[in-house]
Order: C-alpha cells, then structure tokens, then sequence
C-alpha cells in the first residue's frame, strides 16, 4: 500500500494519546480526527485544531477512497 501523505485516524485516551499524537504532528503526519472520550485528549484537540469526536456519536466525513492508518492507542 503506497501513501504518498501520512494521514491517520487516532482511538485513544490518557497521556498516551495526546503524547503520541503530537509525535505523530512532529513527524509530518497529518490526523484527520481523534476518537476518544476523555475529556483532555478533547481539549488537546481543540488547541491543535484537529477534528475530534466522541465514540458515541462518531460521524464519516471522510472521503471512502482516502487511505488512511488507523491508531489505537491504549494503556
């Protein structure tokens, strides 16, 4: 699979998350959205201007022939 721009989903909460996402920013990675439930990984969202969404009510806005890597990032 050939991706000539990084672009990623993350699944994540904790410090962890937000950690790896902003290594992730770091190294050129585009993320299209963040799917979590924790309230500071939101806000970290919000302060970087990336999309978040809350597992519950989790919307495609995505184009569907985008490749994209999918993170999940868990304790």
């Amino acid at each position: 699979m050939e991706i000539k721009q990084k672009n990623c989903v993350i699944i994540g909460s904790t410090v962890i998350c937000i950690n790896s996402a902003e290594y992730l920013l770091n190294q050129g990675w585009k993320i299209n959205y963040v799917i979590s439930n924790d309230v500071n990984v939101q806000t970290w969202c919000r302060s970087n201007n990336v999309k978040w969404s809350n597992p519950n009510s989790i919307q495609s806005t995505e184009q569907e022939n985008e490749k994209k890597i999918l993170f999940c990032i868990v304790n």
